[in-house]
């Protein structure tokens, strides 16, 4: 029996952001942010489709997260004023990870114990005639 429901989605869903967080979170570590402020590495999706050189909420966050990766905390508020309490949500979906990983194997744990189960209860309902 697989698992199925709203619990399911929803956990598929942190698992998307969780692993989202993290591979940010690393890129933001290996960009320098002088390197991405000149332009040579641009992230910016909105700015290449959607709404070229108009300025975003979003603006400076690419830029930001590299700075406070690299602990240039001045740098980044310049960049973005909303930058560390975003960086701050990523480590914490970056370090629920574990826990998303450990509702994973309750889940599994969980579906093998009903499978298990299954035949024994069908055995049971029919006894009676």
């Amino acid at each position: 029996m697989k698992p199925t429901g709203p619990g399911i989605v929803a956990l598929i869903v942190w698992t998307i952001w969780c692993a989202a967080a993290i591979g940010v979170l690393i890129a933001s570590f290996a960009a320098q942010p002088e390197k991405v402020d000149s332009g040579a590495s641009s992230l910016c999706l909105m700015n290449r489709l959607v709404r070229p050189h108009e300025p975003c909420a979003l603006c400076g966050m690419t830029r930001a997260f590299c700075a406070l990766s690299h602990g240039d905390w001045d740098l980044a508020l310049g960049y973005n004023a909303g930058s560390p309490y975003v960086y701050g949500l990523f480590w914490a979906l970056a370090f629920s990870a574990p826990l998303c990983a450990r509702a994973w194997k309750h889940l599994a744990r969980d579906s093998r114990r009903q499978s298990e189960a299954a035949p024994a209860r069908m055995g049971n309902c029919c006894q009676g005639r």
